[in-house]
Formats: structure tokens, C-alpha cells, sequence
């Protein structure tokens, strides 16, 4: 794999899914001290890496994300199995590269044996992308009112992971981590004057060409069967 994007390449998959949930929920109405909060989030980023460890089942995971990224995650496994090439290239570019991603990991066989919540359990099995993601070195969690935020190490400021506080509990806001998290690849392919489609298959042929059965091509902007 070229390291010239390779660890930074890990964070735009591994953060598919990235969830974080306290292990105790406040009582309804009750005002949480900003310290407490704090404190809940840490815990509560930490629960998701025990998950992982203990190889708990996707379904483990949902609780630990909002609702509208777990619709998600369903309605991205249902368009990268049903969707044809000409639809899919409406999109925006990190709706591209999740369906391409999820079919390149499909067609290599990754998804045997699973029967529901592929997506999910893509992202969060203990080989999966999530666990790539905790080599990384990640900056500080910082919370901001009813808005949880963690950046890189080396831009602690930049935020590339976006949590809320749902239902007495912090929860992964993954319709805001997406966009961002994908931003400056979808660049590359603005420079060199690409579609979306063709960014996203460059991408990951860089950094899988020498890794994988078949090199990705595109035939991952065809639908997979479920």
C-alpha cells in the first residue's frame, strides 16, 4: 500500500461506523454538569472499543448510533446491492465510496456467512475497519453543548468524528462524519477534473491494488447481489 495516503486512507473507511454511548443514561430532564458530559463521552468511546475486543455482534453496535445513521447504514447496504451504475453516480462522493468500499469487501468474499447488517458488521467486526481506525493517533474527544467532536493528533482542532447527545446518552452523528471525513479526497478528483465515481475507484485501487484477489475496477459501480 503507497503510504502517501495510507493511514489517512483508513480513516476515511474505518469511520463507516464509530459509535459511542454511555453505559448509564441520565434520567429524563435532569441538567448534566459539562464536566459529567465530558466524562460520559470518554466512557462512553471507550465502551465501543470493549465491544470490539469482546467481538460483540453488529446489533450491539446500533444503540450507539443515532437513529438516522443506522437508516442509513441500511438504505447504503440496499442501494450498493440493488443500485445500477448510472444511479449510483447521482450521488455525493461518500455515498460513492461507502457502495464502492462495501462492494470491493463483498466481492472478495469478507461478507461470508453474514446475513444482516452487512454494513454494519463491515465496519465493526474484530478484523474490521474500525479496528484500523484505534491505530491511528486521535487528538483529544472535546464537547461543546449537546455536540461531541474528536479530531487527529496532529489537528486535534479539525474534527473528523461528530457525536450528539441523543436520549440521555452520546451517540455517533454518522451524517456528519461522513461529508467531512471524505472532503479532502473528493478533492483529488475535483483537481484532476474526475466524476465522483472514477475518485472513488482510483482511491481504492491505490491503496488495495496489492492487497486483494481482483484489483478494484468498475465493476464496483455494478450492483452486488444480496
Amino acid at each position: 500500500m503507497h503510504t502517501w495516503k495510507a493511514r489517512t486512507f483508513l480513516v476515511l473507511l474505518a469511520v463507516l461506523i464509530w459509535g459511542c454511548a454511555g453505559t448509564t443514561t441520565t434520567p429524563p430532564g435532569a441538567v448534566v454538569d459539562p464536566i459529567e458530559k465530558q466524562a460520559k463521552l470518554e466512557a462512553a468511546f471507550q465502551e465501543i472499543l470493549d465491544r470490539i475486543d469482546r467481538g460483540e455482534g453488529p446489533d450491539s453496535l446500533k444503540p450507539l448510533m443515532t437513529e438516522q445513521s443506522v437508516l442509513w447504514l441500511e438504505d447504503m447496504e440496499n442501494v450498493a446491492e440493488v443500485e445500477g451504475r448510472d444511479q449510483l453516480e447521482q450521488r455525493p462522493f461518500y455515498e460513492i465510496m461507502t457502495v464502492a468500499s462495501y462492494r470491493m469487501m463483498k466481492r472478495e468474499g469478507s461478507l461470508v456467512g453474514v446475513y444482516k447488517d452487512k454494513m454494519l458488521f463491515l465496519a465493526t467486526g474484530r478484523k474490521g475497519l474500525v479496528n484500523r481506525a484505534l491505530r491511528l493517533k486521535l487528538g483529544p474527544l472535546e464537547v461543546k453543548g449537546d455536540k461531541g467532536m474528536r479530531g487527529l493528533a496532529a489537528s486535534p482542532k479539525v474534527p473528523i468524528l461528530f457525536f450528539v447527545w441523543e436520549d440521555r446518552c452520546w451517540k455517533l452523528d454518522l451524517i456528519a462524519t461522513m461529508p467531512v471525513i471524505t472532503r479532502g479526497f473528493e478533492t483529488i478528483g475535483i483537481k484532476k477534473d474526475w466524476s465522483n465515481s472514477r475518485t472513488a475507484i482510483y482511491l481504492l485501487e491505490k491503496a488495495f491494488r496489492y492487497s486483494l484477489k481482483t484489483a478494484p475496477n468498475d465493476d464496483l459501480l455494478n450492483p452486488v447481489s444480496p
